[in-house]
């Protein structure tokens, strides 16, 4: 968030709000962090298009935070496999 909060200042505090939303409701800090990116992204998209070294920038920062996710993500889908939603 920290760059965004200099390049999108909005943007930014709606992402901040929609991770506050996320977070309330599935009560799974990492699901937050995705709210964060789809506010992010659709700022970013606004701000940069057609622009390649922004779009660029921003595909590198929505996938690096899918990556450094995977994790969780791996996680949370084995536990609904399991039946298990707690």
């Amino acid at each position: 968030l920290g760059f965004c909060a200099v390049l999108m200042p909005m943007g930014t505090l709606i992402a901040l709000g929609a991770y506050v939303a996320v977070f309330a409701l599935a009560r799974i800090a990492f699901l937050g962090s995705f709210g964060i990116l789809a506010v992010l992204i659709y700022f970013g998209i606004r701000l940069w298009w057609p622009d390649p070294v922004g779009m660029a920038g921003l595909l590198i920062t929505a996938g690096s935070i899918v990556w450094y996710h995977r994790r969780n993500i791996a996680d949370l889908s084995g536990r609904f496999s399991k039946g298990t939603n707690d």
